[in-house]
């Protein structure tokens, strides 16, 4: 989704760049990465000061923290390629191996904080190694304040991670990086009312060449009003707007794939708590987009999304989840799709100790829009069920380890589409 965006995004370094090795080029990625792309934040400390006037006396707070870890996980997928069942032997299950070092800081000074987390990870697939990959997951946020009527948050992210393969099911690098930059500011004009403003860029690029017509570049512009209880709940009204591009995909004009669009929602959204046991979060509203050459590709609809939180008591919570969503979908027989689902995760804490979770969700997903180019098409519809049940346990403050079971299917009317697979995982992380 897309919008003017004056922040110049850097640019992602060449992986054929990096430092090479094992766990010691690990260690020179991240401090080459946090130079690069985090620390690019701090410079804002020091007109943080100046904004607030505060001079020499603006100092860390005693609270702040700066905890460097490291973490390993082993994954077995019985159909990491996420092919339908005629094409599923012994031979499309695979275990990831990873392993990572990163940090998180909080920093403030005055009113202002820095969040920062960083870091770097190592994954080796047994039997696919050309999948291969030296991964990186970065943030950064300032989020600021001045006066006592003006807030705001300013910030960045980088993520370079393989992708799902539900969609690709094939052998394909699949790696993607995910970038997002944002800056947004709120008037508080009222004790109960607040309005703000923000802008976004968000890019996803493949650095494989044969993938790289999937890139996608959005810039969002956003405004809200909000109401605002003594108890810091919220109701309000957001109004977006989206222009995003395909920069790598020409527009086709024998099968209608275009190379732009504009989208603009208009939803209302709540965050309301009743009493300690209650939670509601959702939004709801119309999505409208229009795509630049092919209006046969254009959809309406409402979209609506929520989420219920049962405090049952300090060692039980029960959240469900509700959507129902159209997501643009281009191929050559539709526009997008419209997905309806349902999510289930309890969670039990028997003691401060152990943490026993597991998630159920069930989605189904019509494939709409179909603008004539492939005549007497079924409309395609998927079914997607996953199960998934956890166990963390954590012994000490600084130690943590989590094991993990479950399944992913889905059926399609066109079978090809169909798949099954199992997971398991185990994982440890240690702070330093």
């Amino acid at each position: 989704m897309k919008c003017r965006n004056w922040q110049v995004m850097r640019r992602t370094p060449r992986r054929d760049n990096w430092p090479r090795g094992k766990f010691p080029g690990v260690i020179s990625l991240w401090w080459s990465i946090l130079k690069k792309n985090v620390l690019l934040f701090l410079p804002t400390v020091p007109l943080a000061i100046l904004l607030q006037g505060s001079g020499p006396s603006a100092v860390a707070a005693e609270g702040d923290t700066f905890t460097p870890y490291v973490f390993a996980s082993m994954t077995h997928d019985s159909n990491l390629l996420r092919l339908n069942g005629a094409a599923t032997t012994s031979s499309t299950a695979d275990t990831l191996r990873q392993a990572g070092a990163g940090l998180n800081a909080d920093w403030k000074i005055s009113r202002q904080q820095i969040l920062l987390t960083a870091a770097v990870n190592e994954n080796r697939f047994d039997r696919f190694s050309a999948l291969n990959y030296r991964g990186r997951d970065l943030h950064g946020t300032w989020n600021w304040r001045f006066a006592e009527h003006f807030s705001g948050d300013i910030g960045y992210s980088n993520n370079l991670a393989i992708g799902s393969f539900a969609y690709q099911q094939a052998l394909v690098s699949n790696l993607r990086v995910q970038e997002r930059s944002f800056v947004d500011g709120f008037w508080s004009f009222h004790p109960n009312w607040q309005v703000g403003v923000g802008a976004s860029r968000n890019k996803l690029s493949y650095p494989d060449v044969t993938q790289r017509f999937l890139n996608r570049e959005e810039n969002v512009w956003e405004t809200v009003a909000q109401y605002l209880s003594s108890t810091d709940n919220k109701v309000g009204i957001k109004l977006r707007e989206t222009n995003g591009t395909y920069p790598n995909q020409p527009v086709d004009f024998v099968n209608m794939l275009d190379s732009g669009y504009l989208q603009r929602e208009v939803l209302a959204f709540i965050d309301w708590k009743d009493g300690a046991h209650n939670e509601l979060q959702g939004q709801a509203g119309t999505v409208q987009r229009r795509h630049e050459h092919f209006s046969a590709r254009d959809y309406s609809d409402i979209n609506a999304r929520g989420t219920y939180s049962w405090l049952a008591s300090s060692e039980v919570t029960v959240n469900v989840s509700g959507w129902r969503e159209i997501w643009a979908y281009d191929d050559l027989a539709t526009s997008y799709s419209r997905n309806r689902g349902l999510a289930l995760e309890p969670r039990w804490m028997p003691y401060s100790t152990l943490t026993i979770s597991a998630r159920f969700q069930h989605e189904q997903a019509d494939f709409l829009g179909d603008p004539g180019i492939l005549p007497f098409m079924t409309t395609r519809r998927d079914t997607i069920v996953t199960r998934n049940f956890a166990i963390t346990y954590e012994p000490a403050p600084r130690y943590s380890f989590k094991m993990s079971i479950g399944d992913d299917k889905r059926d399609s009317n066109e079978s090809i589409f169909s798949y099954y697979s199992r997971i398991a995982s185990v994982s440890a992380t240690l702070q330093l």
